[in-house]
């Protein structure tokens, strides 16, 4: 079924051309409907049960989606800047969607003036009088309500603070008001020292900026590095250029289907062509080795490419399955995580990974099919590779030779200590630490909180049970401890309704440091109240003083670090609060960052569904547990290696390097499951099992080496990316790609030098007659399902007529089957020569001599060309002892065969 669904491309070349411009022409109108996303909900979680409280927050204070324009200039209060700013102001004020604007000309001002106070704008106009502009700068610098909010301390920084209600149908809100800034701010660049914007707005253009940027860049260094690659290994233009040209149809596939079900281009998405590129050329690399080995070894006309292509589908089909399969189940493990960006991710490249094996499967045979390379210079099926892979091999070897305890007890020690490594690494999840140090968003950033205060904002909000209890100076004190223990833990700036009333009660008493604090009696608290408008208090306090809100802007840029600090507010605010107010922590930074600890569940579940499923998938196929363990153990060396390297390299735990384990293990047990393949198969040609690996290692060791080289600098081309995440991805993924390699060809041997693999679809198809099934004592008492896996188990030999099996008088400690075809049994006495017998098909002969070494008593010879099962005491207990049930019942069968020899040679000796 497999073959010819692999050379179907060869067989049936039109239908199949058709089919793939069909398929192409379908995707291509579906990519007109793909569309980038870089907004924030993307970052956060999907089942985040904050959300509604967020959105009730925002409906009741005011939005949380703040840009900050940073303006910076020696001559900050001159006219022609404080003109600017005004105009800045109101030009802002009149956008679509914003709520607010706090600048110089909006900000309250709050100051005893010769024992009179003054409450309102800092500036209403810009002043012409030079003594009125230095009083309002005196005015700013003197104000804890504007230092470090709207002006920085050394007066040549001011901040203008937009919020800007993001209309979530529209997802083009963010970019559209960023240009609508930046068209008000690209003026005043000329004029002032530095300006700038920065917000989620910027901060969703800088994504999708970057991600087109990646694409651009990285997809031709990934096509160029795996032309180079796949030259370099299977030293033909051919086998360099077609993976190509099947990465190009699954790209083309992947975008229309994104688009059809809108699934948009993300930060994550938009790696799809290089992975695609680097990945998908895994398979072709193993199809396009052993297509050539066969071409090698026939001929180059139109008949020997489609046997090739026969040989070729019969060796590798299954493997690429398999293969496909694990590493489908690896990206879209990721789905278990609860972050949107990376489960959209993870349905995308699923995706992905299939159209790239229906890509291959279809394409590779037809274009093979019409040509092919001139010169192989693979060296033959069966010799040693040449080159750099016979180099690696040969070391290899070598060490897991004469090295072999050592490599073992040195490898387990390693492990012990990365895991230990490993519980170091933290969880991040801020789109801040997306970008690396070095762009301008973080160096804006940092001047930012330098100068001022951090960017991020989340909203602090108490709920008391009555109305106007934040009229009551108990209720303000808790407002004031809470501001204290928000700067106590690093916040760079809050604002509540306790400030206001603690700035006036000061100024009331003609500033006086001492009565910075909320009045001590509620009658007080009224009387300040009245100095402002609801306006002015709108956004910290409702209506009827049942709910205060408290606005908090950080420059934490790590979820470790943030998530931290509000654990340790947390446990703060029950002894500040009592039992009669509760609070709420709301902000799209707040969940955004809270959605980190989702990312450590999610790895663990993806990271164990899919060992399980690997682990099932392997044991059923082999029919053993033992082939479970055997095609993970060699990889998750790797992925604890992975684990901690992070915590080596202080590599946090993000949306990157999140889906590292799982989807490495899927590519990596690729590797595992060639080799066990190809094993699988030479076992069946000899029972030397050094020989069997020693060859399994030369056939697989070219492909293996150069999917894996490919993938290796394929991963490492990422680290060229915009983005940190990215970057740390392509890093970690090398490295597991490399050391999976490494564990492949010295593990897997090791391991399967003590097992003996039996695939189900050997079972399946293996042909046994049914005398065999139902006369052989052998096979007493067992299924047929037991006696095809004993079968494959032992040895299958033909002999030609008239050739000696057995000899009379040689020794030797193996039994034999007839599966097919007759032989006769002769006993030599002097001169004379007797036929005692003649088998057939579900008989036995020479098993006296399988349970204890002995002279042959007699000769037996092929009286027709036949198939025997030869059963060698040493390997065949060897290879049953990991199946019992079929090693009691085969053992109790062959002594009751020998019970009824030694019963018959009595009978005829009495």
């Amino acid at each position: 079924m497999l073959e010819r669904i692999f050379t179907f491309g060869a067989r049936r070349r039109v239908p199949c051309a058709l089919l793939l411009v069909l398929l192409t022409a379908i995707a291509g109108n579906g990519m007109r409907k793909l569309r980038i996303d870089a907004n924030y909900d993307s970052f956060m979680s999907a089942h985040d049960p904050n959300y509604p409280v967020y959105e009730r927050t925002v409906e009741e204070f005011g939005s949380d989606n703040t840009t900050i324009i940073y303006l910076r200039d020696q001559e900050l209060f001159s006219p022609a800047r404080l003109r600017q700013i005004e105009a800045l102001t109101v030009a802002l004020s009149d956008l679509d969607g914003v709520e607010h604007v706090e600048s110089l000309f909006s900000v309250l001002n709050i100051r005893d003036r010769d024992g009179e106070l003054e409450v309102g704008p800092l500036l209403d106009t810009t002043p012409d009088d030079p003594g009125a502009i230095a009083l309002a700068k005196a005015n700013a610098l003197y104000s804890p309500l504007m230092k470090r909010n709207v002006i920085s301390e050394d007066g040549r920084v001011t901040a203008v603070t937009v919020t800007a209600r993001r209309d979530r149908k529209d997802p083009q809100f963010n970019r559209k008001f960023f240009r609508a800034v930046e068209d008000l701010l690209t003026p005043l660049r000329g004029d002032f020292d530095e300006a700038f914007q920065i917000g989620p707005p910027r901060l969703n253009v800088e994504i999708e900026q970057a991600m087109v940027t990646d694409v651009m860049r990285l997809t031709p260094l990934s096509t160029v590095l795996l032309v180079i690659t796949i030259f370099c290994f299977l030293r033909t233009g051919m086998a360099a250029a077609l993976p190509l040209m099947t990465a190009a149809l699954s790209i083309t596939w992947t975008f229309g289907f994104m688009g059809y079900v809108g699934l948009p281009l993300t930060l994550l998405t938009g790696l799809l062509p290089s992975l695609l590129i680097v990945i998908g050329s895994a398979e072709d690399t193993h199809m396009l080795a052993e297509y050539l080995l066969a071409i090698a070894s026939g001929d180059p006309s139109p008949a020997g490419r489609q046997l090739a292509i026969r040989l070729m589908a019969r060796k590798i089909a299954l493997p690429i399955v398999l293969n496909s399969a694990t590493t489908i189940l690896g990206f879209y493990a990721n789905a278990f995580n609860s972050i949107i960006l990376i489960k959209g991710f993870a349905y995308s490249s699923s995706f992905a990974m299939a159209a790239s094996l229906v890509a291959t499967v279809l394409f590779l045979p037809l274009a093979v099919s019409f040509f092919s390379p001139k010169h192989v210079r693979l060296a033959p099926e069966h010799e040693k590779p040449h080159g750099v892979a016979g180099a690696l091999v040969d070391a290899l070897e070598h060490v897991a030779t004469r090295y072999r305890k050592i490599m073992v007890v040195s490898t387990a020690i390693l492990m012990v200590v990365f895991v230990g490594l490993s519980f170091q690494i933290k969880v991040t999840n801020d789109p801040l630490s997306y970008f690396k140090p070095n762009t301008p968003l973080i160096k804006n950033a940092n001047t930012l909180q330098n100068d001022l205060a951090g960017m991020s904002v989340f909203f602090l909000t108490l709920e008391a049970k009555e109305p106007g209890t934040f009229k009551r100076p108990e209720a303000l004190k808790q407002l004031e401890a809470i501001d204290r223990k928000l700067d106590e833990l690093g916040f760079d700036k809050s604002m509540s309704l306790a400030d206001f009333l603690a700035l006036v009660n000061r100024e009331m008493n003609r500033g006086d440091p001492a009565f910075h604090r909320v009045p001590e009696r509620q009658d007080l608290v009224e009387q300040h109240l009245l100095f402002f408008q609801r306006e002015d208090l709108e956004q910290y306090v409702n209506h009827d003083y049942r709910v205060a809100n408290i606005i908090v802007r950080h420059h934490f840029s790590d979820s470790h670090t943030l998530n931290g600090q509000l654990a340790v507010l947390r446990q703060a605010l029950p002894a500040i609060l009592g039992g009669d107010i509760t609070y709420r922590m709301t902000g799209e930074n707040l969940m955004i960052n809270q959605a980190a600890e989702s990312m450590f569940i999610g790895e663990i579940q993806s990271l164990g569904m899919l060992i399980a499923v690997i682990f099932v998938i392997m044991s059923l196929l082999y029919t053993s547990v033992l082939a479970g363990v055997v095609s993970l153990v060699p990889n998750l060396i790797p992925i604890i290696i992975n684990f901690g390297t992070m915590a080596l390299l202080k590599i946090p735990l993000n949306p990157g390097t999140a889906m590292v384990a799982a989807i490495a293990i899927g590519i990596a047990v690729d590797d595992t499951t060639h080799l066990m393949s190809r094993y699988n198969d030479e076992r069946k040609k000899t029972a030397d099992v050094d020989k069997a690996l020693r060859v399994t290692v030369w056939g697989e060791a070219v492909p293996v080496m150069a999917t894996t080289v490919s993938l290796a600098l394929g991963f490492v081309i990422l680290t060229a990316s915009k983005f940190t995440i990215v970057a740390q991805f392509g890093l970690l993924s090398a490295i597991i790609m490399i050391t999976g390699l490494l564990t492949d060809l010295l593990f897997t041997p090791l391991l399967l030098k003590h097992i003996r693999l039996i695939g189900i679809w050997d079972i399946i198809a293996l042909k046994v007659g049914r005398d065999v099934l139902s006369r052989s004592p052998l096979f007493e008492g067992m299924s047929r399902f037991q006696i095809k896996k004993a079968i494959l188990l032992s040895q299958v030999v033909t002999v030609p007529q008239g050739q000696d099996i057995l000899v009379q008088g040689t020794r030797g400690r193996n039994m034999y089957l007839v599966l097919s075809g007759t032989v006769e049994v002769r006993r030599t006495e002097g001169a004379r020569t007797e036929r005692i017998a003649a088998l057939g098909p579900g008989e036995i002969f020479g098993e006296v001599g399988y349970t204890q070494e002995t002279e042959r008593t007699a000769t037996v010879q092929a009286s027709s060309d036949v198939t025997l099962l030869q059963l060698e005491f040493l390997s065949v207990q060897k290879a049953l002892r990991w199946y019992p049930r079929i090693a009691s019942r085969l053992n109790l069968n062959i002594s009751r065969i020998l019970g009824g020899r030694l019963a018959s040679m009595h009978v005829r000796t009495a």
